[in-house]
């Protein structure tokens, strides 16, 4: 059974991404296609996915991307997306961190095609208090939160052993009027 590698909770559904066989607008991975501008380095920020309205109707026909600074340790990034580019707007550290979270840490995701596997009909308080999510707000905090897990099937650690054992996840608050992302990391 393929594993999930995002989910994403938006008017009262939650939607479960996993690998797909067929080409898809939805990608897990791979290099960002519109430009990125802001200060952090040296290491990339790493593009975790983008979201197209084939699966998800309710983003208003531009396509949401997903990024995150796996390299900068305890990050917390805000941007604001196009079509054409992503700007950042905040981020903290800007530093990346040496061998953070591991030593040779690759500068791109793999890149796979999602599918969407499953809706679900589902209250907020229902999906936040779950076994897995448990350090999600308990009120939902944006129009559309995606949660992405660390991976055990795609090659690659996100966190390193330890990170990983940890059951981090990446969170991502989705402004989708303003077109706007808040992205930082919980423990379990």
């Amino acid at each position: 059974m393929p594993e999930t590698l995002i989910v994403v909770h938006t008017q009262g559904q939650t939607y479960y991404f996993e690998p797909g066989q067929q080409p898809s607008e939805s990608v897990y991975g791979g290099p960002l296609q519109p430009r990125l501008h802001g200060n952090f380095g040296p290491a990339p920020l790493h593009h975790i996915a983008t979201l197209s309205t084939e699966h998800l109707p309710m983003l208003g026909g531009i396509s949401l991307p997903l990024l995150y600074g796996f390299q900068y340790s305890g990050c917390t990034l805000d941007y604001r997306y196009s079509p054409l580019e992503v700007n950042l707007l905040d981020m903290d550290p800007q530093e990346s961190t040496p061998e953070w979270p591991y030593a040779d840490y690759p500068p791109l995701l793999p890149r796979l095609a999602l599918r969407l596997a499953s809706v679900q009909a589902e209250r907020w308080e229902d999906f936040s208090s779950r076994a897995r999510y448990p350090n999600l707000p308990a009120r939902q905090s944006a129009e559309l939160v995606a949660v992405i897990p660390a991976p055990l099937h795609i090659g690659q650690s996100l966190w390193g052993e330890d990170g990983d054992d940890e059951g981090v996840c990446v969170v991502c608050e989705c402004d989708l009027t303003r077109h706007r992302v808040h992205s930082y990391n919980i423990c379990s």
